[in-house]
């Protein structure tokens, strides 16, 4: 498979360092060698939530993207400790990165977990989560697939909530058990000792 290359991105794998310059959708299973369903986690800190995930799911394949090239190589660092052929890193953009290397309906799961809220009023526009965003989702996600979000910020969950009703777009919540998966994350880590709450909702593409 032939990856280009560009200065912006940059793929990491077990083995090694891809930069990525012409964007254009990629074959994830000729990539992963594999036909297992493709989970994305946007925003992956240092990658503690995913490693655990491709570790106790070897029949996934997980890609984590975040914009922090130190958050990356943290990422990979514990990827390689545990040996893990099942993870990839993606540095870039979140709704740039989607857009241009997925194909349409080829995502199983998509993970949103503590997304920066922009708390401001000013910064609100910063939000990652809109309406074309929420489009886009729907665009990438496999029939059946799920987005999944959780944040710290009501603020900003409700913000989420106006634009999926807006939307008439379904949603509902996940049971408290199934919301412990997130508390290996570094941010959950990180707001469990401040004790905030969280909170959180799923969709389900089903058209």
């Amino acid at each position: 498979m032939e990856i280009s290359y560009k200065k912006s991105m940059l793929l990491f794998t077990l083995e090694k360092i891809i930069e990525i310059n012409n964007y254009s959708p990629i074959d994830w299973n000729s990539y992963f060698k594999n036909n297992n369903p493709i989970i994305l986690e946007i925003g992956c800190g240092n990658g503690h939530f995913l490693i655990n995930e491709a570790i106790n799911n070897k029949d996934f394949n997980y890609i984590g993207i975040d914009i922090k090239k130190d958050r990356i190589l943290k990422s990979h660092k514990k990827q390689t400790v545990h040996k893990l052929e099942n993870i990839l890193w993606i540095k870039g953009e979140a709704f740039f990165t989607l857009s241009t290397l997925f194909r349409d309906s080829t995502i199983y799961k998509i993970y949103m977990t503590f997304p920066d809220p922009w708390h401001k009023r000013k910064n609100h526009k910063k939000r990652l989560f809109n309406e074309n965003f929420l489009n886009l989702l729907l665009t990438k996600l496999n029939n059946n697939g799920e987005f999944f979000f959780v944040s710290d910020s009501l603020d900003y969950y409700n913000w989420c909530i106006d634009i999926l009703k807006k939307k008439n777009i379904f949603y509902s919540h996940y049971e408290d058990f199934y919301l412990e998966k997130f508390y290996t994350s570094l941010f959950a880590l990180k707001w469990k000792k401040e004790n905030r709450a969280f909170f959180h909702f799923v969709i389900k593409k089903s058209f």
